[in-house]
């Protein structure tokens, strides 16, 4: 999007929040789950207040579940003024004209004493630390379309009065899976499960689209589409797609 000169308040490159240019490249700040994304909108509206019991401590530092495993650990003080700023930074999307909501997968991670999703799977280290805090859930279709009706009602609250939705599912694969079921039905499952509760969000829901990015990369051709590890996705169509969704949605300058 930035290489083609759209204007995405998310990636704006002359902010210092969170080292974004860094954080971005690392995929940091990336959600997976929609139980993620409707969370930190929701403290980002401040209809809920993160609780500094949500931090946990670890190795005597804290750290935020609400980050990727390798966030810098640190006092709670470093972690809570870091909260704020990703608290105002995932505000913004209640000043843009146009949300692109980017679903990964369904299997989930709670903390069970805060209900918190989660990012990612807790470290091994962080897990045998708290041996019997988090538990593992893969969300159904219901959970997952309740998930994105909340969402849109947040978006409404709190966003543009004529704000368009788009949704669409990352075609990158499961890397690994708690289901107990071969990584590739695991995948398909989430995947499934992701398209069928999007469809029926899509269809009921004014100003939302789905832009069938999944598709496009899951129905072409294979040599064009994946990298040499089969997971990641080429640059080429990467900018196949990005370039369709511009000139879908009448992004130019």
């Amino acid at each position: 999007m930035l290489s083609s000169k759209v204007k995405v308040p998310s990636a704006d490159p002359n902010s210092d929040i969170l080292e974004l240019k860094i954080n971005l490249l690392t995929g940091m700040l990336n959600k997976y789950n929609p139980l993620s994304i409707y969370q930190e909108l929701l403290w980002a509206s401040k209809k809920e207040i993160f609780s500094d019991h949500g931090f946990i401590k670890f190795s005597e530092k804290y750290f935020d579940p609400n980050l990727r495993n390798q966030a810098r650990k640190g006092t709670l003080e470093f972690v809570k003024k870091r909260h704020e700023e990703l608290r105002q930074y995932f505000a913004r999307a209640f000043a843009a004209d146009l949300i692109i909501l980017t679903l990964g997968m369904i299997e989930t991670w709670f903390d069970q004493e805060t209900n918190i999703a989660l990012a990612e799977v807790p470290s091994p280290r962080l897990m045998k630390e708290y041996s019997s805090r988090f538990i593992y859930q893969a969300l159904n279709q219901q959970k997952c379309l309740d998930t994105l009706r909340a969402i849109h009602l947040l978006l409404k609250e709190f966003g543009q009065p004529n704000l368009k939705v788009v949704v669409t599912i990352s075609p990158v694969p499961l890397e690994r899976t708690f289901s107990g079921q071969d990584i590739i039905v695991a995948n398909m499952m989430s995947k499934s499960t992701l398209r069928s509760a999007v469809g029926e969000f899509v269809a009921e829901t004014e100003n939302v689209d789905y832009f069938p990015s999944y598709e496009a990369a899951m129905l072409s051709d294979p040599n064009l589409v994946w990298m040499g590890d089969r997971r990641n996705i080429t640059d080429f169509m990467v900018k196949k797609i990005i370039a369709e969704f511009i000139q879908r949605y009448n992004l130019h300058e």
